[in-house]
């Protein structure tokens, strides 16, 4: 287990190397194997929800006999990673909202105005232009 690999990787290392299978796992810890292979393919955000991640990874890396340190280690750096993500993806919406949504305004703001200026143009025509004869 080397410093470098990412925790999904080490469990699947260390399940691989011992010939655990996905029934054995659940047969033992009651682990469905969906969840398995989540972990250990670094699929956080397709749990049901933060807790089930963290839980299921504290139980897993418990059964594989991968130290407490480490699992707490990776889970506080998946959650960075995430509130990271969520932080980013919250500031490129804001960005769309903030330029995206006042153009169109203006834009129909703009057109309002200039209709409003052109019926006023030709009610006033109508009224002070003195009637033609036909």
């Amino acid at each position: 287990m080397t410093k470098h690999m990412a925790i999904n990787e080490i469990l699947r290392e260390r399940r691989l190397k011992e010939n655990i299978t996905f029934e054995k796992i659940f047969y033992e810890i009651h682990l469905p194997s969906k969840f398995v292979r989540m972990l250990e393919n670094g699929d956080w955000n397709k749990f049901p929800s933060q807790l089930h991640m963290q839980g299921f990874l504290r139980i897993y890396g418990q059964y594989l006999n991968i130290p407490a340190s480490v699992i707490e280690e990776e889970i506080q750096s998946i959650e960075k990673q995430q509130r990271e993500k969520e932080k980013q993806e919250e500031q490129e919406k804001e960005m769309i909202q903030n330029t995206a949504f006042p153009l169109p305004k203006r834009y129909i703001y703009t057109l309002l105005l200039l209709l409003m200026f052109f019926m006023l143009i030709y009610l006033a025509t109508l009224h002070l232009l003195p009637n033609l004869p036909k």
